[in-house]
């Protein structure tokens, strides 16, 4: 009689192990969700163009994304372009929490995570080391070497004390704020303790947010009673678009999850994953949602949605109309008509002969004489002149030619209301509607030729800046000529758009303004007939 009671409480042990297994597993990470910002639609000629960055909130490995508009049974012509840290710049800092010497052992897994994470230091990959307490210390700068970064991480020692976890935070978020890189991100290390009084949740994702910085969060725990102040501590990640799992989360072997949480993949397929999409808009205009689909490697898909207004499309700008002139047909005249136009001219041209010869010969009658005295006296003055005046006198005897007509001046063509001239003082120069001049370096010229300039690192930008901290697609520079003002406006970058020391999404544009795009520094100026 005691198998079947032995076989029941078996039967119930097992079930509440796999049932805290499976508790236990989805507590280790956060959900992974597709994140999506796009900058405002561009419009060039008759394309208008959706630039927008997607990443995941997990581990994930981008293959391909395709974009729709709701309603719409066919994809939008989208490309995908993946992040590329090598190329295009990552700035991660590492902020590891300084536990007493009781917990040494778990103060040294966070610092071996952090060396695991960071070996890969190719490219135009940077990393930070911190440590905070009562205060953020700095450990390792990005520009020691690899061998000189695990050193400090291994130096790194236990201490005790308040713990200002918040304050700590936003004080790596403002550092983080002035280095380079399309990507910036923060990876917490610790427990949630937390003793500020000051420093809050909402003013550290303010911070990170205006920053354009990532966190993440890995929780180190010893004791599973200290499981809330873990999840606290996630809310960072979750709210500014990061990853949180719990590394350790409690004492013992079977509570520690390094291996399958850090690895070699943690740095390209959680904090460099995703990329940047661009979308060929099709349809009329107006506010649309657009849904994001991306295809992982692991053949799973994760979706988005972001709202987005649609430009009218502009329509095709008419060929130019030559006009010619239509040759005008005339009858044939019959033979009669002819012979009578011959003698009407005929007798025409004998009147007018007969007149002029009667006019030359009232002349010679009544004015012969003098013309012929006149003649004379021409002749015989001429010698005279000429032996009277010296050879230095050649120079200012009169002669006869015949003055040069000068070319008659073409008359100017009227200008266009509200638009620069094309043409300024008879030079076919395209037209500019103003400049963006850099103020360091070779201090070059970029003019604006059209009224929807972009403005980034990649090729296929209107206006190409080399330098890392310049994002593929910066910025749109846009002229509406019916206010006949410029606007600015950011297009997701990572580093932003200041314009003069302000951050801003979108800003209008005045001449003389300096516009800071990541370390670039440029002088807005208008065209004078272009701005009022």
């Amino acid at each position: 009689m005691w198998r079947p009671a032995r076989q029941r409480k078996a039967v119930v042990a097992v079930g509440l192990a796999i049932v805290a297994f499976f508790g236990a597993a989805g507590a280790q990470a956060s959900e992974v969700r597709l994140l999506s910002e796009c900058g405002p639609p561009t419009q060039a000629n008759a394309t208008r163009t959706l630039v927008c960055e997607l990443r995941a909130t997990g581990p994930a490995e981008f293959q391909a994304v395709t974009a729709r508009i709701e309603g719409e049974s066919a994809d939008l012509d989208a490309r995908f372009e993946p992040f590329d840290a090598e190329r295009e710049g990552s700035t991660t800092a590492y902020l590891i929490q300084t536990l007493p010497s009781a917990r040494r052992a778990t103060l040294g897994q966070m610092a071996d995570a952090v060396v695991n994470i960071a070996d890969r230091r190719d490219g135009q990959r940077r990393f930070t080391a911190y440590t905070f307490a009562d205060g953020l210390t700095a450990v390792a700068d990005s520009g020691v070497s690899r061998d000189a970064f695990v050193r400090q991480l291994i130096a790194i020692g236990a201490a005790t004390g308040p713990t200002h976890l918040y304050a700590a935070v936003r004080e790596a978020v403002a550092a983080l704020a002035k280095e380079t890189g399309a990507r910036k991100s923060l990876v917490i290390l610790a427990d949630g303790t937390s003793d500020d009084t000051e420093a809050t949740h909402d003013r550290v994702v303010e911070a990170a947010r205006d920053a354009g910085v990532t966190i993440h969060v890995l929780g180190y725990y010893d004791d599973a009673r200290q499981r809330s102040k873990f999840e606290a501590l996630a809310r960072l990640a979750e709210d500014t678009g990061g990853y949180a799992a719990e590394v350790k989360r409690g004492a013992g072997a079977k509570n520690d999850f390094t291996r399958e949480i850090v690895t070699s993949r943690f740095l390209t397929d959680i904090v460099e994953n995703g990329g940047m999409v661009t979308a060929a808009l099709d349809g009329p205009a107006g506010t649309r949602k657009i849904a994001f689909t991306a295809i992982l490697a692991d053949e799973k898909t994760l979706s988005a949605e972001t709202q987005v207004t649609i430009p009218p499309a502009a329509a095709h700008a008419p060929s130019p109309r030559v006009e010619t002139a239509e040759p005008v047909v005339v009858p044939a005249p019959t033979p009669d008509s002819e012979i009578v136009e011959s003698e009407g001219r005929s007798w025409l041209v004998l009147l007018a002969l007969g007149a002029f010869a009667g006019l030359g010969i009232a002349g010679c009658v009544f004015f012969g004489k003098d013309v012929f005295q006149f003649v004379r006296w021409w002749i015989e003055a001429e010698p005279r002149a000429a032996a009277n005046v010296g050879d230095d006198a050649a120079a200012s005897v009169p002669t006869r030619q015949t003055p040069a007509l000068a070319p008659p001046t073409p008359a100017p063509r009227p200008a266009r209301a509200n638009a620069p001239s094309r043409q300024r003082d008879g030079d076919r120069r395209p037209v500019v509607y103003g400049w963006l001049e850099a103020l360091d370096g070779d201090a070059a010229r970029h003019p604006l030729r059209s009224v929807d300039v972009r403005v980034g690192r990649h090729r296929d930008n209107d206006i190409c800046l080399s330098n890392d901290s310049i994002s593929r697609r910066h910025a749109a520079v846009r002229y509406d000529a019916k206010t006949r003002r410029f606007t600015i406006t950011d297009l997701g970058a990572g580093n932003g758009v200041i314009v003069n020391k302000t951050r801003c999404k979108s800003r209008e544009l005045n001449d003389g303004d300096t516009v800071e795009l990541g370390e670039v520094r440029l002088r807005f100026r208008a065209e004078p007939d272009v701005q009022s």
